[in-house]
C-alpha cells in the first residue's frame, strides 16, 4: 500500500504482466504561495502545463503577483485498475511528463 500517488508512481517498472491496482483513488493537490524576499527578482517560471490521457491527468501553474510566487499542481489517476498494455504505457508516459515538469527549475535573479 502506498501513502500517496507520488510514491505509487516512483515504483513503476518498464515491463508489466499483471494489472496495477490502486487501493484507493489517488489525487494530489499542491498549492504554495511564497513571498519574494526584498532584492530578488524572478526570471523565467516553468510554463503552465495541462496533460491528460485515459489513465491520468496533470495540471501545473505558477505566477508572480503582488510580490508573491504562487504555485499549483493537481494530479489525478483516473482509474483504480490499470491494465498492462496501452493503459500502463499511458501511465508511464504521464509519469515521465510529471517528472519533466517537476524538475524544471524556478530561476530567481538577485538585484543589488
Amino acid at each position: 500500500v502506498f501513502d500517496d500517488v507520488e510514491e505509487f508512481l516512483t515504483n513503476l517498472r518498464d515491463a508489466r504482466e499483471n494489472p496495477v491496482v490502486a487501493p484507493q483513488n489517488f489525487n494530489s493537490i499542491t498549492r504554495e504561495i511564497l513571498k519574494i524576499p526584498t532584492g530578488f527578482l524572478w526570471g523565467d517560471l516553468p510554463k503552465d502545463l495541462t496533460f491528460s490521457n485515459g489513465t491520468a491527468e496533470f495540471m501545473t501553474s505558477s505566477k508572480l503577483q503582488f510580490g508573491t510566487l504562487s504555485f499549483e499542481r493537481d494530479l489525478n489517476l483516473k482509474q483504480r485498475v490499470i491494465n498492462p498494455g496501452k493503459d500502463y504505457a499511458d501511465l508511464q508516459a504521464f509519469y515521465q511528463i510529471l517528472l519533466s515538469q517537476d524538475r524544471t527549475p524556478y530561476k530567481a535573479l538577485f538585484n543589488r
